[in-house]
């Protein structure tokens, strides 16, 4: 099958992928989009947190790790805006984060809150309007002692800070933008189909296989954005590339409540620094749960993905519920009656994380607390991405519709 050579083939229907394409959409181009899944954003996308990332669990990292993802932070509302529109106030935002700096954690708390207000310094001045939320405090808090005893165990935490970062529900956000891509005539989708190989035509651009119901075939482009996930290093090797740096890939599983009663009186929260997890809770009866050192399930250092599995069996799925409660409980003491009393239909789901770095986060070197070299690598109309965090994504989506807009209209 021959393809039209001024198109643009988006590769992964992630956040990445799928604000690509919209935004090549916007200017002019036409666009096909590929997804092995039944449909778009069905996996990192909707696996996280939700975490619009202001640095701030990066403090054994260099202020350019921060400066990055404020900036990205940043972009995050307003180029969602900008394709959902109204609809975008639709999407549930998270109460501002408080940062559980643990007694046994890698950094003392002197050192976490010294990190959180050099943030705080590079916020000031910004539009707080351009952060979900609408507010975008520049002045972390420090909770006092009877704060720190309502919600958290002196006994396992030095000190908590009051931060400006929130979380979207990316659930709702991955409704959205599907129903978005479905409206735009530019844009092709095409489900179900697995990415094969890409290489350089000779007449120019590229050509992309593709393989869909037991059939493979082959278009030509005048660029290709590599947006796959897990796959993005095995297709930029069949091109010859391959990253700067050495990297891990990750399985960690999370657990959701849907459709829970009430409200939890306890603020979102992170433990940091070292492995700990996250308590997120939503407007409308949503929480997210982690907790590392029982949610992380797998790890390598291999260009390709091992088999992973992404969902568990119900058996399995609930004694790690379990273990991520009793977790999150040891700096959070009330957080196990809480959430039984919360309710709601729990779902444990398995999402892949990709980052520079051979040794994991335990160890106060490694690269998987830096996010300072990421980004889009671009070679004769073959265009790499890596966002670095789902936060990230739509600034970078933004960045490479630049370059391959300004280069069409060349």
């Amino acid at each position: 099958m021959t393809g039209h050579p001024k198109s643009v083939a988006v590769l992964g229907g992630g956040l990445l992928g799928v604000c690509t394409a919209l935004e090549l959409a916007r200017c002019g181009l036409a666009v096909d989009l590929f997804d092995r899944g039944e449909m778009l954003l069905s996996q990192a996308a909707t696996r996280n947190e939700g975490k619009i990332h202001l640095g701030l669990v990066y403090a054994n990292a260099s202020l350019r790790t921060a400066q990055l993802m404020v900036d990205g932070a940043l972009r995050f509302w307003p180029v969602l805006r900008r394709h959902l529109g109204d609809a975008v106030a639709t999407i549930p935002v998270s109460d501002p984060f408080i940062y559980a700096v643990a007694r046994d954690g890698q950094l003392a708390f002197s050192q976490v809150l010294a990190h959180a207000q050099r943030i705080g310094a590079l916020l000031a001045g910004r539009a707080a309007a351009d952060y979900p939320g609408g507010d975008l405090p520049t002045t972390p808090r420090r909770l006092s002692d009877a704060e720190l005893a309502r919600c958290f165990d002196p006994a396992m935490v030095s000190g908590a800070i009051l931060t400006g970062e929130r979380a979207i529900e990316v659930n709702t956000a991955a409704q959205l933008l599907r129903a978005r891509v479905a409206a735009e005539p530019r844009i092709g989708v095409h489900l179900q189909t697995e990415v094969r190989h890409a290489d350089w035509h000779p007449r120019g651009g590229l050509e992309v296989t593709v393989a869909n119901s037991g059939k493979v075939w082959k278009r030509r482009y005048s660029t290709a954005v590599n947006a796959l996930w897990d796959g993005r290093l095995a297709l930029d090797r069949s091109l010859g590339l391959s990253p700067r740096r050495r990297w891990l890939w990750r399985l960690k599983y999370a657990i959701r409540v849907f459709d829970g009663s009430g409200a939890i009186d306890l603020p979102s929260f992170t433990g940091v620094l070292g492995t700990y997890g996250d308590f997120v809770q939503f407007p409308g009866g949503t929480l997210y749960l982690s907790w590392y050192p029982v949610c992380l399930q797998g790890k390598s250092g291999d260009v390709d993905v091992p088999p992973w599995p992404r969902e568990m069996e119900d058996a399995p799925a609930a004694a790690l519920a379990e273990a991520t409660v009793r977790g999150l409980t040891g700096l959070a003491p009330s957080l196990a009656e809480a959430v039984a009393a919360f309710g709601g239909r729990r779902v444990v789901h398995g999402g892949i994380i990709y980052a520079a770095g051979e040794t994991d986060i335990d160890d106060p070197q490694s690269g998987l607390h830096r996010r300072d070299q990421i980004g889009i690598v671009l070679h004769d109309g073959w265009v790499s991405v890596d966002p670095g965090k789902y936060s990230l994504a739509p600034w970078f989506a933004e960045r490479v519709a630049t370059e391959i807009c300004g280069r069409s209209a060349r």
